[in-house]
């Protein structure tokens, strides 16, 4: 685990904040109070931005956590909110879940397969600043990033063909002619290289 103990006057209030959130956005979380924690090793990209982010003293150092036979013992992944995070993935799944079977009998089409599409996309996109992505053996057994991410390309993929066609023919009635060049990205298509839906 990679530990950054931060030192930034009281006084600087505003500073104070920047950096805790800037610390937020890679994945780190508090651990106590100037003592904040990442499950990452630390990359020479993440070097140059915890030298831009060092507006006071900022030490840097990996750590392991020794268990103590007391009740005042704190595991460090009890830093991040793991039972908020897991709630909000539950909400995505409950939500978008929900909508599966009404894409499998082709009932979502036209305009509501693209509002559907961007609305799964940008609701999923907030997961990677929410969640840190801890190893897996840190984590609850019934852990549900899984369940979410097989939930939004379900959604955004089981969309993309009726999207596609949605925005063909709105493109056609301004133009001469249809667009075959307008495409729809797909989740597995971009893991896979291929990056959009095949005609």
């Amino acid at each position: 685990m990679r530990m950054s103990e931060l030192s930034v006057p009281e006084q600087e209030s505003t500073r104070r904040r920047a950096l805790r959130t800037a610390l937020r956005w890679r994945g780190f979380a508090s651990l106590y109070d100037a003592v904040w924690a990442s499950p990452h090793p630390l990359t020479p990209e993440g070097r140059v931005e915890l030298a831009d982010l060092a507006l006071g003293a900022m030490s840097v150092f990996r750590a392991r956590q020794v268990d103590l036979e007391t009740e005042a013992n704190r595991n460090a992944v009890e830093a991040w909110d793991l039972t908020g995070i897991a709630e909000q993935y539950e909400i995505f799944v409950e939500r978008w879940s929900g909508v599966l079977p009404r894409i499998g009998a082709g009932d979502v089409t036209g305009a509501d397969a693209v509002r559907a599409r961007t609305e799964v996309m940008s609701a999923y996109r907030h997961f990677p600043v929410l969640d840190p992505l801890l190893p897996v053996d840190l984590l609850p057994a019934d852990w549900p990033r899984s369940r979410a991410r097989e939930v939004c390309v379900a959604v955004y993929d089981g969309l993309a063909h009726a999207a596609q066609e949605h925005v063909r023919s709105v493109a056609a009635r301004f133009a001469d002619g249809p667009h075959p060049g307008i495409t729809a990205h797909t989740i597995a298509g971009m893991s896979a290289g291929i990056g959009h839906v095949p005609d």
